[in-house]
């Protein structure tokens, strides 16, 4: 019913433009003859306002003998001049069609690439909501504060940096101070940060290259960038990383966390859009598998993508040790049983391991460990995971 309305509208649209082209126009008269018309007007006026008094009467007379020079001047034009032709009907009705094609297929394509017609109607106090939503987000430092406070209370850290590898980090950052207007210098830093999970030092510095380059920066590193700062919030997606993937919107990298942001601000059409274009463009991309995942859990779920709470933070550091413990293992419990739902998510696998080794909970860890395995079984990611139980201190078979 939606389409009959916009396939009417564009018509009658086009009808508007298009019906004085194609009803023609007779030639037209010379202006000199509508001058004519005028003074003749103006001497009934002076009649009518010598009548009411409005003039005297020689005022009257000096006025007719004006108005009837110009009269007369112009009835000898209008006798000598030629009337104005008509346009020709063949070039009136190919402007008409030009025009109708112009507003037509114009506005349909303005659609496909602008509108989202396969987004539901959102009623105005779900749109209210979601706008009060969207003020509230914390921005990006806030949450990555949030975060750090939600990690530590989970008892959560980041892998430790053996020393080979910052002695490389502290040599390019050396460098860099040295060379405050090398961005290439950034990158590998930025790069090398990130495979470390040092994502907040990572973005700032993707940052600061972005900015040295310009124009030239390129889609890729701003993506990068957006990227680190989703993972530096812990799978937050901050305005101001929003912001980022919004000037790319047409990268599905931008779609998906775009698609993620409307989770979870409980934006759910919206994320299922997202994701479901992702899934239609590149049905048979690796990368959709994790997408499928997480449309599916959406579906059936309805809830939120994890993101940092600050509701949860303070409630924590207001619990006592026991009540604190207790917490932190239901969210470990959770984890696990989210994960044995939808077991494509690798950097799930990576925290439960690394959580369950804080609890001490060895046997659930080697199971996690194999579990893991039996998911991801081909390289890279198989090696993440050996590297995380190893650290872990978890056996593998």
């Amino acid at each position: 019913m939606l389409y009959v309305f916009f396939v009417l509208l564009a018509l009658g649209s086009a009808f508007a433009v298009t019906r004085p082209l194609l009803a023609g126009r007779k030639e037209a008269a010379p202006r000199s003859a509508h001058d004519v018309a005028v003074f003749k007007a103006q001497l009934t006026e002076i009649d009518r306002d010598l009548a009411r008094g409005v003039i005297t009467q020689s005022e009257a007379e000096g006025a007719r003998r004006e108005i009837s020079r110009r009269l007369l001047r112009a009835a000898e034009e209008a006798q000598t001049a030629q009337s104005l032709p008509a346009a020709p009907k063949s070039l009136s009705q190919g402007i008409a069609a030009l025009s109708a094609a112009v507003i037509i297929l114009g506005g349909t394509f303005l659609y496909f690439i602008l509108g989202s017609p396969q987004l539901p109607d959102q009623p105005l106090k779900e749109r209210n909501l979601l706008a009060e939503r969207r003020s509230q987000r914390p921005p990006q430092v806030a949450a990555e504060q949030l975060a750090a406070e939600r990690a530590a209370a989970e008892g959560t850290t980041l892998p430790q940096i053996d020393e080979q590898s910052q002695q490389l980090i502290d040599r390019m950052r050396l460098t860099l101070a040295e060379r405050p207007d090398e961005p290439q210098g950034r990158i590998l830093l930025a790069r090398a940060l990130a495979q470390l999970e040092r994502f907040d030092e990572a973005w700032r510095l993707y940052e600061e290259a972005r900015t040295l380059l310009g124009d030239a920066a390129g889609v890729e590193l701003a993506l990068s960038q957006g990227e680190a700062m989703v993972l530096a919030t812990g799978g937050y997606v901050s305005p101001e990383a929003e912001s980022l993937f919004q000037s790319y919107p047409d990268q599905p990298q931008s779609q998906y966390f775009l698609g993620l942001s409307a989770a979870q601000m409980g934006d759910f059409p919206r994320a299922e859009a997202l994701w479901s274009a992702i899934i239609a463009r590149y049905p048979d991309a690796p990368f959709t598998a994790g997408i499928r995942e997480q449309l599916a859990q959406l579906n059936g779920t309805r809830s939120p993508a994890p993101g940092p709470s600050r509701e949860e933070v303070e409630a924590a550091q207001q619990m006592s040790p026991e009540e604190r413990d207790a917490m932190i293992r239901s969210m470990v419990d959770g984890l696990e049983e989210r994960l044995q739902e939808s077991p494509q998510d690798l950097p799930g696998w990576l925290r439960l391991i690394r959580a369950l080794a804080i609890l001490g909970e060895s046997d659930r860890g080697q199971a996690a460990v194999q579990t893991a395995l039996d998911a991801f079984p081909q390289a890279p990611e198989r090696d993440q995971i050996l590297a995380a139980a190893q650290q872990a201190g978890f056996a593998v078979e």
